[in-house]
Order: C-alpha cells, then sequence, then structure tokens
C-alpha cells in the first residue's frame, strides 16, 4: 500500500513539472503583449492637445513662438501601420506611418519598448522622421518647431486602454509634457 501512494506521489509530482514546462516564457509572453498592442496602436490619431513646457524647449534656429507653458491645440494628424521592415526582435513594436503638420505629411517611423506589468503605461516610444527612405522635402522651420517640442526624436510614456479610442503620451525629455490623441 505505501508503494502505492509513493508511485501516486511521483506520478503527480512528474506532472505538475510537465505542466509547468509548457509555461510561456517571458519572451513570448511579451510577444503576445506586443501582438495585442499593435491593433491599439494602428490607425489614424488626432493629436488634439499637447501642454507644452516653456524651460524644456530645446533651441533651434527658427523660433517656436512659446515663451511660456502652452496648450496647443489641434497639432497633428498621426497615421500608423505596422512597419514593412523584417522585425528582428519581437519584443519590440515597431511602425511607420505619417505626420500630417500644418500643410506638409512627414513618414515616421516609431518604436515601442513594451511594460506589460505597469498599469498606466503600455511601454516607451520613440517617434523619428524617416525622410531619409522617402525623399520628402522638409520643411526647416516645421521639423525645428516639432524637434523643439519634442513630438519628434523624443520619447515617451504611451498611456492607453485596449479597445478604447484614445491615448496619452507622456513626454519623457523634452518639452512635452502629455498629449492627447483621439483615433478618427
Amino acid at each position: 500500500m505505501d508503494v502505492r501512494l509513493a508511485l501516486l506521489a511521483v506520478c503527480l509530482c512528474f506532472s505538475q513539472c510537465r505542466q509547468h514546462g509548457n509555461a510561456p516564457t517571458p519572451t513570448e509572453l511579451t510577444i503576445k503583449f506586443v501582438d495585442e498592442l499593435r491593433p491599439q496602436l494602428v490607425g489614424t490619431w488626432e493629436i488634439r492637445q499637447a501642454q507644452v513646457s516653456h524651460k524644456n524647449l530645446v533651441p533651434v534656429y527658427y523660433s517656436t513662438g512659446i515663451t511660456k507653458d502652452t496648450l496647443l491645440q489641434d497639432v497633428a494628424t498621426l497615421n500608423l501601420w505596422p512597419s514593412s521592415a523584417k522585425q528582428i526582435d519581437g519584443r519590440i513594436l515597431e511602425l511607420e506611418g505619417t505626420l500630417q503638420f500644418r500643410a506638409t505629411e512627414y513618414p515616421i517611423k516609431a518604436k515601442l519598448w513594451p511594460r506589460q506589468n505597469d498599469p498606466k503605461s503600455k511601454g516607451t516610444l520613440f517617434l523619428n522622421f524617416a525622410y531619409k527612405e522617402s525623399g520628402v522635402t522638409l520643411i526647416p522651420q516645421e521639423v525645428d518647431y516639432l524637434q523643439s517640442i519634442g513630438l519628434i526624436g523624443d520619447n515617451f510614456s504611451v498611456e492607453t486602454v485596449l479597445g478604447e479610442p484614445t491615448m496619452t503620451w507622456r513626454g519623457l525629455n523634452r518639452a512635452i509634457i502629455s498629449a492627447s490623441f483621439y483615433r478618427k
């Protein structure tokens, strides 16, 4: 009888070990999270408001006209879609798209390093121009303005709820304190 109980205990122990062996790895969990997050970020977004700190403006060749803390309205439109480039690391969400600012549409690239366990932020996003690949002519005053306020060439903490038509970017380095996005 004791041998049967010992054998049963060993069998249960090994079955538990096999179940834990099938658990997804942290990399697999991150890739799954990125796959779930991608549809939330892809689409057309209006940047309705951007709160800018004049103290953190980056010096540029052309004046931004911002002399005190400012709330910008209807800043630009951002179109994002999955990157057509070969994905090197499935744990990083790579996007490309366009930024419609004033009368010009600029090609952009974005990379998001996800944060799965943060209840507020979905990750850190870096947004930059992709003009070298597109051959688009940049308008120096607009480029300087976008870089000065930190909308381009900066990192953001992205806050959003899956399925919701809004998101907020919190600036991490430059003048934009936060920017509110609404899906078109």
